[in-house]
């Protein structure tokens, strides 16, 4: 089946009257308060400059009547904030923390005093967040690159926040190693996620996933911002969590860093069930390095950064808890060449008065059981090798009733999967005038697998796939200040995102047609899909072997993005209005049923 689906949406304008900043724009913040005098009146006319010491950032601001001054659309980072008024003593408050999407408070009291005079407070005193109800958490760049985590994922820091569950961090992961959390209850697909501004939500498994998209290196991100409630309408767009990611600038100095990590078996402790039964620890190992650099392209104008970043996984893949198949133990009494007359012989040393015949079993059995997999070199259907665990159920089809009883074999396939990633970013950041500035970036990931077990229930034999995944994101934003209280936002993107699966060439040469399984499927459609063996599940369901349903799929996306907001503030109320509009494009491949199921 092929679909393609085209979808537009539009915000519409949003009327925000209230007490709250123009710190809603993506990539930046904003921090406004009142400053008064000894005896607590309202002090006009007081200059607030906010300087920001690695790039050069200065902004200016005055009070107004009521002694209220705003600085809004403030680039992340730290900043120095004076205040002078003659009469009275200069007051500088250094390390004040300017994140995103989060407007701040900041009340000053001057004294009495020369402006040469300088009172200087350090270590970034405490400031409030009381213009807007938004829940949210952040998560620094230190605090993103100083906690270990077992993919280096920041997703798996946000588990911590109040609201908000995941699946615990997986250690063989074959992948980027994000994991998709549930907030307040919701969906873990009902998320959204922004970078830089421009929205990545992945629409191809549902929508607001975070699995199989992309996932930027720890050393590429200033700053991830998790709302959980409460948040803004230019921001929010499903009913879990916005996730807003910020890439890191360049500033005056020229910086760069150079990492490595890496993962081992031999440093982890060995699986539960691997462990009890004897079996060694499998192949587990995962190696990320990178580099990044950054600095001014002009000082105190215009600056660069970026970096690279290669992964190389593998892992012996655990797609279930036990890791287990359930197979006839009567396909390891089978002695010599796999014939309808040994395979009699088997049944019959279980159950002497088995009754079918030699003649009776089918051809199409036969082969299928002689049938080897180019991934093992052993059968499709393989002997298992473990203790008996059990019998088969009774279970009936139609008019047949299965007796059961015929014993079962515990087996344990162990095939490494392979995991490759190659990332890459680049941010610029330029003042055009004084009250223009301009940001560009691009993010990149090729992030190919081979997945051996595609599906837990098919862990008798491999049936591996490849998977194709790919993602890009470029985005534009411009911030211009026209005047005291007027600001513009303006930001376009582009989103890309590829998760393709298919059998590998190997795998696919194995088809229904080689065994005279007539698929009425190839009436209409004669791809690898369609062509290749179907799946078969035995009768109890505890094992299979052949590819899933979804062993053959596409999966595409192309969103655009533009979004504009004008802020406007007077006597500190704030009147914001802007539009939003997403242009999507999905295109889909999904042939579930067409290779057949048994």
């Amino acid at each position: 089946m092929n679909k393609r689906l085209r979808a537009a949406s539009t915000c519409a304008a949003a009327w925000v009257l209230m007490a709250m900043s123009l710190g809603a724009q993506a990539g930046s913040g904003s921090l406004k308060g009142q400053v008064i005098d000894p005896g607590g009146g309202a002090m006009p006319g007081v200059m607030v400059t906010a300087t920001n010491p690695a790039t050069g950032e200065v902004r200016v601001a005055v009070t107004n009547v009521a002694g209220v001054y705003q600085l809004g659309a403030l680039p992340l980072g730290t900043y120095t904030i004076s205040y002078q008024l003659d009469g009275f003593k200069t007051l500088t408050r250094s390390g004040i923390l300017i994140e995103a999407s989060v407007p701040r408070t900041l009340n000053i009291a001057l004294e009495i005093g020369g402006l040469s005079e300088v009172i200087t407070v350090e270590g970034g005193a405490p400031i409030l967040n009381l213009s807007t109800p938004t829940v949210s958490r952040r998560l620094g760049g230190e605090e993103i690159t100083s906690v270990p985590s077992s993919t280096r994922s920041f997703t798996h820091l946000l588990t911590a926040t109040a609201g908000v569950s995941g699946d615990l961090s997986p250690v063989g992961s074959n992948d980027t190693g994000a994991i998709s959390p549930s907030v307040n209850g919701t969906k873990q697909t009902s998320n959204s996620v922004l970078y830089n501004g421009v929205d990545i939500t992945s629409m191809l498994s549902n929508t607001g996933t975070l699995d199989e998209s992309l996932s930027p290196a720890p050393e590429t991100i200033d700053e991830v911002k998790l709302e959980t409630s409460l948040y803004d309408a230019s921001t929010g767009r499903s009913g879990g969590g916005n996730f807003q990611i910020v890439t890191r600038a360049g500033t005056n100095a020229f910086m760069g860093s150079a990492y490595s990590f890496g993962q081992y078996e031999r440093f982890n402790s060995n699986d539960f069930f691997f462990d009890k039964n004897g079996i060694e620890k499998p192949e587990m190992r995962r190696v990320e390095s990178g580099f990044t650099i950054g600095g001014p392209l002009r000082r105190n104008r215009a600056f660069f950064f970026g970096s690279f970043q290669h992964t190389d996984a593998t892992s012996g893949y655990v797609p279930t808890a036990s890791s287990r198949a359930l197979l006839p133990a009567v396909l390891a009494l089978i002695e010599g060449p796999r014939t309808a007359e040994n395979i009699v012989s088997a049944f019959r040393s279980l159950n002497p008065s088995f009754g079918l015949l030699p003649q009776n079993v089918s051809p199409l059995a036969i082969s299928l059981l002689n049938t080897r997999n180019p991934i093992t070199g052993g059968y499709i259907i393989p002997a298992p090798t473990g203790p008996i665990v059990g019998n088969d159920r009774v279970v009936s089809i139609g008019t047949f009733t299965n007796a059961g009883g015929d014993p079962m074999r515990e087996l344990r396939q162990i095939v490494p999967a392979e995991f490759q990633q190659k990332q890459a970013s680049l941010r610029f950041d330029t003042r055009i005038t004084g009250a223009n500035r301009l940001q560009a970036s691009y993010f990149g990931s090729d992030f190919p697998s081979l997945d051996p077990f595609p599906d837990p229930s098919t862990l008798a034999s491999p049936f591996q796939i490849r998977k194709s995944n790919r993602g890009q994101v470029a985005a534009i934003g411009n911030t211009h200040v026209f005047g005291s209280g007027l600001l513009n936002d303006a930001r376009v993107g582009y989103f890309t995102l590829r998760n393709t699966r298919e059998q590998t060439d190997d795998i696919a040469a194995i088809t229904s047609g080689q065994f005279g399984i007539n698929n009425p499927s190839l009436l209409f459609d004669r791809s690898a899909a369609t062509l290749r063996l179907p799946h078969f599940v035995d009768r109890g369901i505890t094992w299979s072997f052949g590819g899933p349903n979804d062993s053959f799929n596409r999966r595409e996306q192309q969103t655009i993005h533009v979004a504009d907001a004008l802020s406007w503030t007077r006597r500190g109320h704030s009147i914001r209005l802007g539009g939003d509009y997403k242009l999507h494009n999905v295109k889909t491949n999904l042939p579930e049923e067409q290779g057949g199921e048994f």
